[in-house]
């Protein structure tokens, strides 16, 4: 029965290790980041739509909306 528990307790973190590594070769490990919500009181800057950093922008936003 040890034996048995053994084997399954290997075959369960090798799952595990092959579903991570299956999550970062599909973000290819990347982080994503998604603000929601905010507050921009009275006289604070604030900048409305999408914000991409040089070197970053891939062009995604043109696929996403439609257009090639």
């Amino acid at each position: 029965m040890e034996a048995s528990i053994n084997r399954a307790n290997r075959l369960l973190r090798t799952f595990v290790a092959q579903v991570e590594a299956l999550k970062k070769h599909r973000s290819k490990g990347e982080q994503h980041c998604t603000v929601e919500h905010v507050h921009v009181h009275s006289g604070g800057p604030a900048v409305v739509g999408a914000v991409t950093t040089a070197g970053q922008d891939r062009g995604e936003g043109n696929k996403r909306n439609g257009d090639q």
